[in-house]
This record gives structure tokens, C-alpha cells and sequence, in this order.
């Protein structure tokens, strides 16, 4: 018996991997192709490659124009899009099950055969310098940028993703295909398809449109260590209205079984309204609209932050709150029946997230490339019922010590950084 019930996986002869989870009570699908290359991937001078790429498959291919590929999925009710990481990127879409071949067709088009023309890069830069510079004027947004390159200084996991000015300035077609030629490989691409889909046939589909590709050896990511954060507070200034805040730590990578723990911890802190940060802060004293922790994991590290935007004369009382808040998790552990509470609100969220094809094949993807295997949700469930109060104590006091926070704060004033 399969213990993981409709999920099945196939690896094909060029090395591309083909996974699948079948859902009965849809008639719709998701599918995405990942290729295990992000901005991590990047160096300096070509610092937002990847995202790139990703822009500009969309521009035409040697078979269909920009709008043919978008009316491709579009015509019969269908979304087609893309994404990229720190460590992955996807080029996805959503379709009716009767689509599927369509949608792999299409996908596997703008993977293959993308153009690349002199004109359309060109003109792309100008798109993705609007949109660098957008993410810099949502200082809610630009102020994790600042957060995650003090957290790697000097680092490819604090790049970020969208690149610099200076390097998007300087990409050519001759880039994009060096970069593509080194990871765009058979090895390094996972298809996922989560809904109403056979596998046998999704193979078949496959095998048809990317059994093409010829095997080649992957580059295998050098997974150097992260140098020394930058701990300690970095004010950066800008023509705001509002201060923002991030502060956090290093945590560890994707696999670590503390993982449980930290995902525990964070729906404390911050799993919805009647959570602690919430609670405790924005309701008690008023001073801020929007208050949160997040967590983030990659192949060899990852992070733990909070994010508060407040008026600047109450940033140092609330960093003194946030600061309150974790050392309290140090201090003392958590009722049982608050751990009761946050274990049900987790699993319940987890489950409720599954009843979308999309969460489905993300969720199957990152499963297949960060563990090689498949969890089935009771083996999720159990692993968060295993969480207990002094696991997640235990947590706290490894992971918060105050000497290794870093902080990053946007406040209004002339732009510069110190």
C-alpha cells in the first residue's frame, strides 16, 4: 500500500523528475516546472539573473509570440505565471484538468525555445528597474531587503532577488543563455502536478515535451557558509511617514527537525489576531497597524524575524515590547493549553491551505527537492503533536540570545544608511 496515498513520482531517463499527487474531488490542475536555481546562484555582477530569465521566457519563443503564450492558458479560463527565489524558481500554471496537455505544452515551450532578442531585453530592464524600484518605495517591503542583507552581508542569500541597478543595467542575451546553459538542466528540474491528473499519463506528457532535453551532469550548489551577520541595529533613512522595523536571527536550514518547534513558536507569537504580538502589543497600547514574525528556511541556514511599522517616537518602546515578547518565551513555557490551541490552529491552517492545487503542487515540489521524500499530512500531524512546552522553551533560549540579534529600521529622514 502506498503510504502516501496518490502521490507518485517518476525520474526520466534525461534526469528530469516528474511528481504527482492526485486529488479526486476536483476537475482542475496545477502544475509547475521548478528548476533548482535562484538568486543564491548569482554573484554580484550578474545579482538578478534569475528573475530575470524568468521575465523573459515570457517574451516569445521560437514558436509563439507573448500573447500566444498567454492566450495559450488564458483562452480557455486557465493562469499561467512565474516565480523565483533565493533557491528556486517555478513557471507554473492553473488549468482544467482536460488542459493539462496544454499547459505542459505551453511551459515546456517557454523552458526550451525562449528568444531572448536584443529589443526585448532592453525593454525588460526598464520593467524590472520599475519594479525595484516599487519594492523600494513600499518600505514595509524594502525594509526586509535591508533586514536580509545585513543578516548575509556579502552573500548570496542576501541578494536581492530582483538585482541592483548596476547589474540589471548590464544584462545582455549572452548572460541570460550562460546562466540558463549552466543551471537550466534535466538534473535540476522537478514538474509537479497536484489535482485531477493520472501520472501515468502526466509521464507520458512529459517525456513528449522536455524527453528532449539531453542529460548532462548538474553543478552541484557550493553551499559555502554564511559569513558573520552584521548584528547589532542599522538605521537606514528615507522620505517616510512611518518608522519600520525588522529584527531576528539565524536559525538552520530546511531540514532541521526544530522546524516543528519553530513553526510552534511563530503561531504564538503570530498566528492571526489572538496571538501574542497582536495581543500584547498592537491591541494593549494601539501605537501600530501592523505587527508579525516570519520564518524563512533554505539549504543551509535560515531565519527568524519580526516586523513592526510604528510612528518614530514609539520605535524604541517597541522594540523594548518585541524584545519582552521573546525573552518571555525564554522565561517561562507556554500553557498547555495555549500550546493546545496553537497546535490546532497549525494543523488547521496546513489543512484549509491543501484545498488549493496550487498550495498542493508547491508543497509536493519543495518536498521532492529539499527531502527526497513525501510526508503524508497524519505524519505531519504527528510531528506537530510531538511539539511540547519545553521543546519549545528550549527553542527560544537557543535561538534568541540578544547578542546575536540583527536590526534593521527605515525611518523618515534624508536617504542614507549608518
Amino acid at each position: 500500500m502506498n503510504p502516501h496515498g496518490h502521490i507518485n513520482k517518476t525520474v526520466l531517463p534525461n534526469g528530469i523528475t516528474v511528481v504527482s499527487e492526485h486529488v479526486d474531488f476536483v476537475r482542475s490542475a496545477a502544475v509547475g516546472i521548478w528548476v533548482e536555481a535562484g538568486s543564491r546562484d548569482e554573484n554580484p555582477e550578474n545579482n538578478g539573473i534569475a528573475h530575470f530569465m524568468e521575465h523573459m521566457v515570457f517574451k516569445g519563443t521560437e514558436a509563439r509570440s507573448p500573447f500566444e503564450i498567454a492566450n495559450a492558458i488564458e483562452s480557455f479560463g486557465g493562469q499561467i505565471n512565474a516565480f523565483t527565489g533565493k533557491e528556486l524558481t517555478c513557471f507554473y500554471a492553473r488549468v482544467l484538468d482536460e488542459n493539462l496537455p496544454d499547459a505542459i505544452d505551453v511551459l515546456s515551450d517557454i523552458l526550451l525555445n525562449p528568444v531572448f532578442r536584443a529589443e526585448d531585453v532592453e525593454r525588460e530592464k526598464s520593467v524590472v528597474l520599475e519594479e525595484l524600484s516599487d519594492t523600494e518605495d513600499t518600505p514595509s517591503d524594502y525594509i526586509h531587503e535591508l533586514f536580509v542583507q545585513q543578516m548575509y552581508p556579502d552573500y548570496p542569500l542576501g541578494y536581492n532577488i530582483l538585482g541592483i541597478r548596476e547589474s540589471i543595467s548590464n544584462f545582455s542575451p549572452e548572460m541570460i543563455r550562460e546562466f540558463t546553459d549552466r543551471f537550466y538542466l534535466p538534473g535540476r528540474l522537478v514538474v509537479a502536478v497536484a489535482g485531477h491528473i493520472d501520472h501515468d499519463e502526466l509521464v507520458q506528457l512529459v517525456e513528449k515535451s522536455l524527453g528532449t532535453m539531453e542529460s548532462s551532469v548538474s553543478n552541484p550548489r557550493k553551499l559555502t557558509e554564511p559569513p558573520e551577520s552584521v548584528v547589532g541595529t542599522k538605521v537606514h533613512t528615507n522620505g517616510l511617514q512611518q518608522a519600520h522595523l525588522v529584527t531576528g536571527v539565524r536559525t538552520f536550514a530546511y531540514n532541521d527537525p526544530r522546524r516543528y518547534s519553530l513553526l510552534v513558536l511563530n503561531t504564538v507569537l503570530s498566528g492571526g489576531m489572538s496571538a501574542r504580538l497582536f495581543q500584547n502589543i498592537r491591541e494593549k497600547y494601539g501605537f501600530v497597524y501592523s505587527i508579525y514574525s516570519f520564518m524563512d528556511f533554505y539549504l543551509n541556514d535560515g531565519l527568524f524575524g519580526v516586523y513592526v511599522g510604528t510612528e518614530t517616537s514609539q520605535l524604541e518602546f517597541m522594540q523594548e515590547k518585541i524584545t519582552e515578547e521573546l525573552q518571555s518565551l525564554k522565561n517561562a513555557p507556554i500553557l498547555n493549553e495555549e500550546l493546545r490551541k496553537v497546535k490546532t490552529q497549525v494543523k488547521g491552517s496546513i489543512v484549509l491551505s491543501l484545498e488549493n492545487m496550487f498550495n498542493r503542487m508547491n508543497r509536493l515540489a519543495k518536498q521532492d527537492i529539499y527531502f527526497n521524500k513525501f510526508q503524508t499530512m497524519d505524519e505531519f500531524m504527528a510531528e506537530i503533536e510531538a511539539v511540547t512546552v519545553d521543546d519549545v522553551q528550549n527553542l527560544a533560549n537557543d535561538i534568541f540570545p540578544q547578542e546575536h540579534f540583527v536590526t534593521s529600521i527605515l525611518k523618515p529622514g534624508d536617504k542614507h544608511s549608518n
